[in-house]
């Protein structure tokens, strides 16, 4: 019964907190009435609740006072619940129900609910999305232990579903074009942050913090405690450099110390070495396969975008290219191509469920735009070369020239200048860190 009740607490504080830090709803929609599922934006019609949004709209950097005010009875009901509740599954849920809620009050105040409102009905269910994948991954170890104990074959059909889910993810969700079946938010909240960086940084925590203990665990005397924590501190900071590019210092330096904090409260917690063995191996394995997890999947990923932009977009373009060269224009619309110059408009086809996004062409008269949404975050657009014709032939010459010169000066390493279209995206999307 006590638990039923805190459950009930807890979930009616993130209703009322939905409610209240949601978009207020506009003149014309409040006419209309609204459904039940829609925030009403207690935060911003309130008295009460308007100062503190006006305390976080101050340029004195005061923002996180009112989100540390509303977040405070989460931290308070989390406290309580790991009393009361002692299994991992329950604690991970807990986590999940806590991590969504305070999205939901920061993104409250951070935004004064624009992102809110731009998102849709997208943002509680991608905040909840992501809270519950950030929770399964601080807990992985012990959700791995429980599933190795009753049987290793259904572990191992859970790793198989969780590795198909994260794959997924990965390949059909874009971060660009709302319009697919699967995509939950216009940003790729759940594929950038939920996968790789979460993912990876919690696979470096769970590795460095499993090699410390593990290391403690074979010396087994007072010396290979502080040699197991200093192991997982540097650890820690080496794994941030192998899963990301270039880390923030800071950062990296807080990965660092919170691996060894793991490990220092880990050798602290255990009294018998075996079992410290066992939750290390727990760990180890729990970072191993959610980082191969994830690299495969976004290497499934990127080969997708490499195939989108560097074979079926040039179909497209080649296409475009020889009407332009036949008719003296290019097409109002990408269907004009279909017979005579390609047999179908094909797809950028990103995954392995859905056929892919269509291309978005624009005509500009004498050029052209055509993009398609890719993997992650990236909108990919190409543009075809700009040739003027009206530009003196003499100068054009010159520059010519010139160019072929410089390329003298690296040993022909250069090709030789030659006018291209190009894209606006790399081969791969961007490094985000």
């Amino acid at each position: 019964m006590l638990r039923t009740i805190y459950f009930t607490v807890f979930v009616v504080l993130a209703g009322v907190y939905y409610y209240a830090f949601g978009p207020a709803a506009t003149p014309s929609e409040a006419a209309m009435g609204l459904p039940w599922w829609q925030p009403r934006g207690w935060a911003k019609t309130s008295p009460g609740l308007s100062a503190f949004l006006e305390l976080a709209r101050t340029p004195d950097q005061l923002l996180w006072i009112p989100i540390a005010i509303f977040c405070t009875p989460i931290a308070a009901l989390m406290s309580v619940g790991y009393a009361l509740f002692r299994s991992t599954v329950s604690r991970s849920l807990l986590l999940a129900l806590a991590l969504t809620t305070s999205v939901l009050v920061a993104w409250g105040f951070i935004a004064d609910g624009a992102v809110w409102r731009f998102f849709g009905w997208r943002f509680p269910v991608t905040a909840t999305c992501l809270s519950v994948m950030v929770s399964l991954w601080v807990y992985a170890p012990s959700l791995l232990g429980k599933l190795l104990a009753p049987s290793r074959r259904f572990a191992a059909l859970i790793l198989l579903l969780c590795f198909v889910s994260i794959f997924l993810l990965s390949t059909e969700i874009t971060g660009t074009n709302v319009e697919l079946p699967l995509n939950l938010s216009p940003w790729p909240v759940l594929t950038v942050f939920g996968l790789l960086f979460f993912g990876f940084a919690l696979s470096a925590i769970h590795l460095a913090g499993g090699i410390g203990i593990m290391l403690w665990s074979m010396t087994r005397n007072h010396s290979g405690i502080a040699f197991g924590v200093l192991s997982s501190l540097f650890l820690g900071i080496g794994f941030a450099y192998l899963f990301f590019e270039e880390p923030a210092a800071g950062l990296t330096l807080a990965a660092g110390v919170l691996c060894a904090v793991i490990t220092g409260i880990t050798i602290g917690r255990s009294f018998n070495h075996q079992r410290a063995t066992e939750l290390a191996l727990h760990r180890i394995a729990a970072g191993i396969l959610l980082a191969a997890m994830i690299a495969v999947s976004n290497s499934a990923a990127l080969a997708y975008q490499s195939k989108a932009r560097n074979q079926t977009a040039e179909d497209v373009i080649a296409a475009l290219g020889a009407f332009q060269a036949d008719d003296g224009g290019y097409p109002g619309e990408l269907e004009e191509l279909v017979p005579h110059y390609l047999a179908q408009i094909p797809h950028a086809r990103m995954g392995l469920l859905l056929n892919g996004d269509e291309f978005i062409y624009s005509n500009f008269g004498d050029s052209f735009a055509l993009e398609f949404a890719s993997v992650q975050w990236v909108q990919c657009s190409y543009s075809p070369p700009y040739i003027d014709d009206d530009a003196d032939e003499d100068w054009e010459e010159e520059a010519v020239d010139d160019l072929n010169a410089d390329a003298d000066e690296f040993n022909n390493e250069l090709e030789p200048p030659t006018l291209s279209g190009s894209w606006n995206c790399a081969t791969a999307p961007p490094d985000l860190w």
